[in-house]
């Protein structure tokens, strides 16, 4: 998943079994870093992997990346970079 604070602002990536739960954290300030110095709470992308090795590797691919790459990949699923996680949320639950 890749999350941000604003339209072309900060972006972090990061990988998690229960995307819900983890973009909960992050809107509550308590992933602790990156995340939480520049509140990145907005989801503007995710992928589904089928095993968590896979997940690591995408990530770290992502994040080898350049910032225009990132982007670019952000702007193909997500044009106006609306905030996934609300529709998302509706057929997620938070089982933590």
């Amino acid at each position: 998943y890749i999350i941000n604070n604003k339209y072309a602002g900060q972006i972090w990536v990061g990988v998690t079994n229960n995307l819900p739960y983890m973009i909960k954290q992050h809107r509550q300030n308590k992933v602790t870093g990156f995340s939480q110095k520049y509140k990145l709470q907005k989801l503007v992308y995710l992928e589904r992997c089928s095993c968590i090795h896979r997940a690591t590797w995408r990530r770290y691919q992502i994040n080898s990346w350049n910032r225009k790459l990132k982007i670019r990949l952000i702007e193909q699923y997500n044009p106006k970079w609306k905030d996934q996680y609300p529709p998302m949320a509706k057929f997620e639950q938070l089982d933590v």
